[in-house]
């Protein structure tokens, strides 16, 4: 009789334990009482004692709203669920998955995770043509995804959502922030990091792989430019993935030291970025007046730019140049002389006016310009009036910091001879133009021969600093003594008409 009423009552107090409802069947039921819930469905992984699931991407509890998904509702339900959390410690840690149609929005008992999911939700609503919305942690996509009417620029989409974006190095749910902006139908991509840039360059090729295989998805991404690689095209494979690579790769995408990829089913489809180099610096000769043209396709461990080096003749403008370049070329070293600066001669002075600013042949002048392509046309500008002002000069050449390091700092060197009329009004242009250069610590360097010597004056005139005489080829303290001496004429003109 005893045993029998022991296994009553232990039968019973069983009964009481399995009928007690758990602190995630009462959140369960407080959530189905909310307003604009319409259902809670069962989550997609059992949860012991209302821990949340060890992938970040599972949430713990869906609900089906009755209404859009608009900022309000999700902003109103993600605060409720923030002060239940913060009344039941059980629970924390808690996600709930919101749905309404197609559009998804994650929320959880943690207020900052709360505030991405609102700031996200409100920059897609104010996009008119986005018409699904998943903000959601996936194993394979972005966690902030619009869904685009067709015809819409989704690099542009993406690019404006991408501002709203937490900042770089945050986590949400677990999740690296990136936005994704897919069209519907064919369901191309374009997806962008935090901190990440969608360059020119990335979207041009991302229209040419579209144009190329309509047909299958094409999906761009921007990373945040922690590694090596900025921007990946990856095509869905097809009977047309091998021409599209080709294509992607003519265009010059796809070059290792800009970071760029492109991927196939198997991986990285490798570019010939030698055969690509040849080729362009042969079209690039075939202009008129290009007298040589090569391009170098950079380094991404030695951090090397894309450079083209072309020799040109004299009537040949840098705005011409300009035109004639391939996409990818990020640096320029155009001369009108045929002999070029030694970029790699490690042991000369940084800058060696014998060595960056050498004279045309025949006595010509080389008008020369080395920088980023995109300082091509301040630059034109600036030498035009350097050259027209800089009688019998023999160089002008506008150098910025570059391969090897040479020169160390933006650099106008210019070598024009040793008389008034030439450095006089040389010194007047510098003056009147000096914030063209554009740089915090230009250096303007005036090399003038010494007439009947072999001796090199030079004029230094360093940013911030007062100018000053130094010589080259002085074999003899004399020597030097005399060409330092000869430059103090444009040391007083110069002092005489700085600003007090």
């Amino acid at each position: 009789m005893a045993v029998l009423l022991v296994a009553a009552v232990t039968v019973t107090a069983v009964a009481v334990a399995v009928l007690r409802p758990s602190e995630q069947e009462r959140f369960r039921s407080w959530l189905r009482d909310q307003p604009d819930v319409a259902s809670v469905g069962e989550p997609r992984q059992a949860l012991a004692s209302g821990v949340m699931a060890a992938r970040a991407f599972e949430p713990t509890e869906r609900a089906l709203l009755a209404r859009p998904l608009d900022v309000d509702v999700v902003d109103r339900l993600g605060r409720a669920i923030v002060r239940y959390g913060a009344e039941h410690p059980p629970i924390a840690g808690t996600s709930v998955e919101l749905r309404q149609g197609a559009d998804v929005v994650l929320v959880s008992t943690q207020p900052a995770v709360n505030a991405t999911s609102v700031t996200m939700l409100g920059a897609m609503r104010e996009q008119p043509s986005v018409v699904e919305v998943d903000l959601a942690v996936h194993s394979r996509s972005a966690p902030f995804t619009a869904t685009v009417r067709a015809g819409t620029d989704l690099a542009a989409a993406a690019t404006a959502l991408a501002r709203s974006l937490p900042a770089a190095g945050t986590r949400w749910l677990g999740a690296e922030p990136q936005v994704a902006v897919r069209g519907i139908g064919v369901g191309n991509e374009v997806r962008i990091a935090a901190g990440a840039i969608l360059t020119p360059a990335a979207i041009h090729a991302f229209t040419l792989a579209v144009r190329t295989d309509p047909g299958h998805p094409v999906a761009l991404d921007a990373l945040d430019g922690q590694g090596r690689t900025r921007s990946v095209l990856r095509l869905t494979p097809s009977s047309r993935t091998a021409t599209t690579a080709a294509a992607l790769h003519q265009s010059g995408y796809g070059l290792v030291s800009r970071g760029e990829a492109v991927e196939g089913a198997h991986g990285t489809i490798a570019m010939d970025e030698q055969a690509w180099a040849a080729s362009r610096g042969a079209e690039l000769s075939r202009e008129p007046g290009v007298l040589a043209a090569t391009i170098d396709v950079g380094s991404a461990d030695e951090k090397r730019q894309v450079v083209a080096d072309l020799r040109v003749e004299p009537q040949v403008s840098f705005e011409q140049v300009l035109r004639w370049l391939p996409g990818p070329v990020e640096r320029v070293e155009v001369h009108t002389s045929p002999t070029a600066p030694d970029y790699d001669r490690d042991d000369a002075l940084t800058p060696d006016p014998e060595v960056d600013c050498p004279t045309a042949a025949g006595g010509g002048l080389n008008l020369a310009y080395s920088g980023p392509r995109d300082r091509v046309p301040k630059a034109a500008n600036y030498l035009a009036a350097l050259r027209a002002s800089a009688l019998g000069a023999t160089c002008v050449h506008w150098a910025e910091r570059g391969r090897r390091g040479r020169p160390t700092t933006q650099t106008l060197l210019i070598r024009l001879p040793l008389r008034e009329e030439s450095w006089q009004a040389v010194l007047d242009v510098v003056r009147s133009r000096r914030a063209d250069l554009g740089s915090a610590h230009p250096a303007v360097v005036l090399v003038l021969p010494v007439a009947g010597d072999r001796v090199t004056a030079v004029f230094n005139l360093p940013e911030g600093q007062a100018p000053f005489a130094t010589a080259l080829g002085a074999e003899t303290q004399e020597q030097a003594r005399a060409a330092q001496a000869g430059l103090q004429p444009l040391i007083r003109y110069w002092n005489a008409r700085a600003k007090p």
